[in-house]
C-alpha cells in the first residue's frame, strides 16, 4: 500500500476508491505498507502486514553526487540552489515557495518537472526562480547532485501527511540537506532533515541548512539511503513472500 488514494483531491470517485482499497487490503495474503502511518492503520485491521518503505537506486545517486561536472541546465544558475524535481501540481505549496523566493533573494530556487495544475505565474515571475520543465530521468541524479538544498514542499493534507515521498531517499543518497513539510515519514529523520510547519519555518530552515549542515549529518543521510537500496528491499520482500507461501501451504496440509 503506497498511498491513501481515496483522500487525494484528484480522486474523482473517492467512495469507490476507498471500497477498492479495502477489498484489496482484506483479500490479500500479504500487505506491504510504505509508510508507518499506513502500516499502523492496516495492522489494526488484519494480520500479516509489514512496513517496507520505498527503496532507492543508491549507487546511481551516489555516483552522480561524486561527479564534479555540473549538469548543463544548472551551469548558469547562481548558487546556492534550493531545488525540487517532480510533477508540479496544485498540491505543491506554491505560496510557500513564493514566500521563500521573495525572502531569500540570494538563493536560486530550481524546479524540474511538468506543470499539470496550480497557478505558477507569480512564482515564475521572480528573478531567482528557475523552472526547467520536465527532464529525462537519466538527468535527475546529476540534477539532485547540483542542489545545495533539497525540498519537499507540498500543501499539507491527510494524503500528504501519510505518504512516503520516493524522492526523499534519492535526496538522502545524494547527501544533500533536506527541508520538508510535516510528512510523518520525514519526521522520523528530524535529526538530519529540517521539518517546517509553515512558510516562515520553511524559509528559515532553508537558510539554516545552508549555514549549519555538517559532514556527520551528511554521512548519516547517505547511510540511511544505503540501508534502503532497492536490492536490499528486494531481499526483504522475497523473504516475506516466501514466508507467506510457506504458511499457506502448511495451513492446507
Amino acid at each position: 500500500m503506497s498511498d491513501l488514494f481515496a483522500t487525494a483531491s484528484y480522486t474523482s470517485k473517492a467512495q469507490k476508491q476507498r471500497a477498492r482499497e479495502q477489498r484489496f487490503s482484506t483479500d490479500s495474503d500479504l500487505l506491504i505498507c510504505v509508510s508507518r502511518e499506513l502500516y499502523e492503520r492496516k495492522r489494526a485491521e488484519r494480520d500479516n502486514v509489514h512496513y517496507l518503505p520505498h527503496g532507492v537506486d543508491f549507487e546511481l545517486f551516489r555516483q552522480a553526487a561524486e561527479c564534479t561536472e555540473p549538469l548543463p541546465e544548472l551551469a548558469d544558475i547562481r548558487r546556492p540552489i534550493a531545488g525540487y524535481f517532480g510533477t508540479m501540481t496544485a498540491h505543491n505549496d506554491i505560496e510557500t515557495m513564493v514566500y521563500c523566493a521573495r525572502n531569500l533573494p540570494h538563493v536560486s530556487f530550481v524546479f524540474a518537472g511538468q506543470i499539470t495544475g496550480g497557478d505558477y505565474a507569480e512564482l515564475c515571475s521572480l528573478a531567482n526562480v528557475h523552472l526547467l520543465g520536465r527532464l529525462p530521468y537519466e538527468k535527475i541524479p546529476r540534477l539532485c547532485a547540483g542542489f545545495d538544498i533539497c525540498m519537499l514542499q507540498w500543501r499539507m493534507s491527510e494524503w500528504i501527511r501519510n505518504c512516503n515521498p520516493l524522492k526523499m531517499l534519492e535526496y538522502m543518497a545524494s547527501g544533500r540537506p533536506i527541508v520538508s513539510v510535516e510528512i510523518n515519514e520525514a519526521k522520523q529523520y528530524s535529526d538530519v532533515v529540517s521539518i517546517a510547519r509553515n512558510k516562515e519555518e520553511f524559509c528559515k530552515a532553508v537558510e539554516w541548512e545552508l549555514q549549519n549542515d555538517t559532514r556527520e549529518r551528511q554521512a548519516k543521510r547517505i547511510e540511511i539511503a544505503a540501508r534502503h537500496s532497492w536490492s536490499h528491499h528486494l531481499e526483504e520482500l522475497s523473504k516475506l513472500i516466501e514466508e507467506t507461501i510457506r504458511h499457506k501451504q502448511e495451513a492446507l496440509r
